[in-house]
């Protein structure tokens, strides 16, 4: 399990995961790995992402001055279905991604 960095870089660094909140790529380079993978609806395509750009040798290098404000949920109304969904759909990527990264023997 990872959690947070406990402190924030102040210059370039290179990682193995970025978010895509915010996030430029060549998009040469996306379409040869692929793209963003269409089985993944929502939640954890930037992980995917980072992964194959990781296992195909590439870098990825974050800029501790770009930021974003993420607005959690502003799309549609607060409900138990919403929540429902969302956490449906958060553990269906962690399953499909354990899977496809390790292999199924290997969950």
């Amino acid at each position: 399990m990872h959690s947070r960095a406990s402190e924030v870089p102040e210059e370039p660094f290179c990682s193995w995961f970025l978010s895509a909140c915010v996030i430029l790529f060549h998009n040469k380079l996306i379409q040869g790995l692929g793209g963003f993978d269409d089985n993944i609806f929502l939640y954890l395509e930037n992980l995917d992402l980072s992964m194959r750009f990781t296992k195909a040798g590439h870098s990825m290098i974050g800029i501790p001055e770009a930021t974003a404000d993420h607005f959690n949920s502003y799309s549609a109304s607060k409900s138990l279905k919403l929540y429902w969904r969302k956490d449906w759909n958060f553990a269906w990527s962690q399953s499909y991604l354990a899977e496809k990264h390790r292999g199924r023997n290997d969950m």
